[in-house]
């Protein structure tokens, strides 16, 4: 394999990786890391070659995933906090001042 082709394929997981912070899935992120991971391996035992433009393109495009995969940590620590504090007007035990169950009177949306 040729340091170009590891190169579409790197280019390739990063659109991969981006669809899967951006639906937030975890699982997936992890297995493109580790594809990621292995391409950037067989890069190094490769020649290089004259692909240094796109090794900067590519460096870019990684951390602009790294930025989007921080920001979708920090959105989901906010969830988390907000799910587990206290509601203003919140009543210990089961039922909030309505009669509903607290599970079913807490709504968050983290689609925009």
């Amino acid at each position: 394999m040729t340091a170009e082709d590891i190169l579409q394929q790197l280019e390739a997981l990063l659109d991969e990786e981006q669809a899967a912070i951006v639906r937030i899935d975890g699982p997936a992120v992890e297995a493109i890391a580790n594809r990621k991971l292995a391409l950037v391996e067989a890069l190094r035992a490769a020649d290089p070659g004259p692909q240094a433009e796109s090794l900067r393109h590519l460096g870019r495009r990684l951390r602009h995933n790294g930025v989007l995969l921080a920001h979708a940590r920090h959105c989901l620590q906010d969830v988390v906090q907000t799910l587990a504090a206290p509601g203003p007007g919140a009543v210990s035990g089961t039922y909030d001042p309505h009669g509903r169950t607290a599970a079913a009177s807490t709504r968050l949306s983290v689609t925009g």
